[in-house]
């Protein structure tokens, strides 16, 4: 018997099916389901490590997860890019829509304009002259809908683009996904959109609710969106990273955003002061919790 997976990426899940509506997408009460791939690594079945990484043209693509999630075991292999990083942090003037829309309109008009600017870049090839791919994920379903109708529109508007979402013209079209629905997917150039944000514009404090972030196992749907891009990931916020408040939140998935966010901006300077931050709130809820609940913890990402 043999069984591939990533225990520290998603697990199967059957969660639209059993919501049945969009609506409740974001329900912070539904936790990842176990799956065989957990069950035989909680039964200690042996382990064979696959640590070489294919997927990123540039370290820095790879960098954040094999440092957060892999214990820098990842290998990756020599490129000719000579950029510092190949992820960048893009900075938006939005406001986070709450209740049934949750949405955030300015971000998802940034990011389409972005994806319309590389489509119809004559330079949005790659060495051989092949166009390159392009996909962008949201963090909920209403949001990635926005996007979407935002992009038929522009294919309206731009009918030179709509080429890259022929599935019979290219053999990656254009690709909207949600933290849900962005697995096994890939793309040269990956936009992400953190979508929630500021409720009014300009506003100082947000809500720590980060939809699928929150949950236990969040940090699984966040490490799966920051690994899809092949040679370029531009991540879209409506807020400064400094605004995600982590005494307001214990979810491990909000935790890492924010660092996320912090080495977009700051490049690999960002991981070394975001590890000693992690381990200092490590240290500090030790003290407050019970040594039942902290060894559960600490448990389950041993077993991981």
């Amino acid at each position: 018997m043999i069984i591939a997976g990533d225990p520290r990426q998603m697990p199967p899940s059957n969660n639209f099916e059993r919501q049945g509506n969009a609506a409740s997408e974001d329900d912070d009460t539904e936790e990842d389901m176990e799956s065989i791939l957990d069950e035989c690594l909680g039964a200690g079945v042996p382990q064979i490590n696959l640590d070489w990484h294919y997927r990123s043209r540039h370290e820095s693509l790879i960098t954040f997860s094999n440092v957060r999630y892999y214990q820098n075991r990842l290998v990756t292999f020599p490129a000719p890019d000579t950029r510092p990083s190949a992820v960048k942090w893009r900075r938006v003037d939005g406001v986070f829509a709450k209740g049934k829309e949750r949405t955030n309109g300015a971000e998802a008009q940034a990011i389409v304009d972005e994806a319309v600017r590389l489509l119809r870049d004559p330079a949005f090839v790659d060495e051989q002259g092949r166009p390159l791919s392009l996909g962008i994920i949201t963090m909920n379903i209403q949001q990635m809908k926005l996007v979407e109708d935002l992009l038929d529109r522009a294919r309206s508007r731009y009918p030179a683009i709509e080429r890259h979402f022929n599935p019979e013209a290219t053999l990656e079209p254009v690709c909207v996904r949600n933290l849900e629905t962005a697995q096994g997917d890939e793309r040269d150039i990956i936009l992400l959109g953190v979508s929630f944000g500021p409720t009014e514009p300009g506003g100082k404090t947000m809500s720590m609710n980060f939809g699928k972030l929150n949950p236990n196992g969040g940090w699984r749907r966040l490490n799966v969106a920051v690994t899809r891009a092949r040679r370029e990931m531009q991540v879209f916020t409506s807020f400064d990273p400094g605004m995600i408040d982590l005494t307001r939140t214990n979810a491990d998935g909000v935790r890492d955003l924010k660092a996320f966010i912090e080495f977009a901006h700051r490049g690999k300077d960002a991981i070394a002061s975001a590890d000693r931050g992690h381990r200092a709130a490590m240290t500090r809820h030790s003290r407050r919790r019970s040594p039942r609940n902290f060894s559960d913890g600490a448990g389950r990402s041993c077993r991981r």
